[in-house]
């Protein structure tokens, strides 16, 4: 594979040429020649490559550091062809990325009227991904979230920016397209979230990701290192060896011990050997990312270990039992093959939750006896154990949405349709046995009835 994005600024990125040699010489201070992303790096940095990704003042790239998603939007919208300086650009271009800002702009004031904390030197940036598509107003929701008055930026997870990039390379439709479940899922599949699992899947059979030891760590956050793999992976012409990043083997089994020193134990099928953890190597425990000194005996563990035997990306899973509560908002919930509740917390993670016949239900503080009585966008507090829900309790709202029709996506479950609202774009949620989707029209101008985000009746 190598899919190039076609960009409709031409005259803006070069990422569509040839892909020079990888760079032998070190380029920032803090990625030496051995790090897993030493090439990938060099690669998004170049300027020939558009340079979307750069390092700070003092040449130091932060590999490891996390990425926020207003961050997040200033590389992806680089890479799709958004200049600030448009000197010497065609009139054609200039005249994209104002329309695109003209469009977004009240929608990012409503935006910055409601955060504090809202980052306005990005607006034109995630105007014009808005406008090209890449993400969608539920993902500029997510950018900044609020717990009682505390305002946090949430870092994109793995899921979330895979799902940005195949939309930036015009893989979007083929993704909606994907036939699930796929032939070999992920070993962590049951934590993708519905919403990106086409996404996730597609983007692993273009090439763009491929997972450490059959895991995806779909709610991890990305690194600015990681990120640049993918970028590479997606936009350079020839696919990079997996020894270009230095990962050779898959190790697979239980921690047998945990050295002071970053070497870890591991049990697997063939013994048990101690490997060292290089540098920036990224470690991640039940999908969050954490330092070697967070590691336990007994852990499940998947490793990359590069030619030189190092451990460059490790995934681990407790086998303890967990109690937590989680508060966000349902986002899905399917019966077959098992019962399962798929929540997006206010840090903007998505959890798929299994229910059982004992899980208490309630909503708008009356007791449920039928999970058909939750409604896509319910406000929900969940107690679980072992990622399955004990108690939740949902919260319901009741309003209308008045819009023109432009989009229609038809599901088993559920059909979602797209309005244009005067502020913007969103979407909702029809049951079958609720309405005809297939009466509707693109161009339509609808009122919508709305319980949370499920549509109620339409006129």
């Amino acid at each position: 594979m190598k899919k190039i994005i076609v960009i409709m600024l031409s005259a803006v990125l070069l990422i569509s040429h040839a892909v020079p040699a990888l760079a032998q010489t070190q380029t920032f201070r803090d990625v030496p020649a051995s790090h897993f992303a030493f090439d990938a790096i060099n690669w998004v940095s170049d300027p020939e490559n558009g340079s979307f990704m750069v390092g700070d003042a003092g040449n130091n790239f932060h590999p490891g550091r996390r990425i926020n998603k207003f961050e997040a939007a200033q590389i992806y919208a680089v890479a799709a062809g958004f200049r600030h300086v448009t000197h010497g650009l065609p009139e054609s271009d200039r005249a994209l990325f104002a329309r695109s800002f003209e469009t977004w702009l009240p929608f990012l004031d409503e935006m910055a009227a409601e955060y504090s904390s809202w980052s306005r030197t990005v607006d034109r940036e995630i105007a014009f991904l808005l406008y090209r598509e890449i993400i969608t107003t539920d993902d500029v929701r997510g950018f900044v979230t609020r717990v009682d008055t505390t305002e946090q930026r949430p870092y994109i997870t793995r899921q979330q920016a895979v799902a940005w990039i195949v939309r930036l390379v015009d893989e979007s439709e083929a993704a909606q397209e994907f036939s699930l479940p796929p032939p070999e899922p992920f070993r962590d599949d049951a934590q993708i979230s519905h919403a990106f699992r086409r996404y996730v899947y597609h983007a692993r059979d273009l090439g763009i990701i491929q997972g450490a030891g059959g895991y995806m760590n779909p709610v991890a956050h990305f690194t600015r290192a990681e990120m640049a793999v993918v970028f590479n992976n997606a936009l350079a012409e020839e696919e990079p060896e997996a020894a270009d990043i230095g990962v050779t083997t898959t190790v697979s089994g239980t921690i047998t011990s945990v050295h002071l020193d970053s070497r870890v134990g591991i049990e697997s099928a063939i013994g048990t050997e101690i490997f060292p953890v290089a540098q920036n190597a990224v470690v991640t425990i039940d999908n969050t990312q954490r330092p070697v000194p967070f590691l336990r005996e007994g852990m499940t563990v998947a490793a990359l270990v590069d030619a030189r035997g190092y451990i460059v990306s490790l995934s681990a899973h407790s086998i303890a039992e967990r109690e937590r509560v989680i508060q966000g908002v349902i986002t899905d919930f399917a019966e077959y093959p098992d019962p399962i509740l798929t929540i997006e917390s206010q840090g903007g993670d998505s959890f798929e939750l299994r229910i059982l016949s004992e899980t208490q239900f309630s909503r708008n503080d009356a007791r449920l006896t039928n999970l058909h009585e939750l409604r896509i966008g319910d406000a929900v507090t969940v107690e679980t154990y072992n990622d399955t829900i004990t108690r939740a309790a949902a919260l319901g709202t009741f309003g209308t949405a008045e819009g023109r029709l432009s989009e229609i996506r038809i599901t088993e479950r559920f059909s979602e349709i797209t309005l244009r609202l005067e502020d913007g774009y969103a979407s909702y949620f029809i049951r079958p046995d609720v309405f005809d989707v297939y009466e509707l029209r693109i161009g339509m101008l609808l009122s919508a009835n709305l319980e949370s985000r499920e549509v109620l009746d339409i006129r």
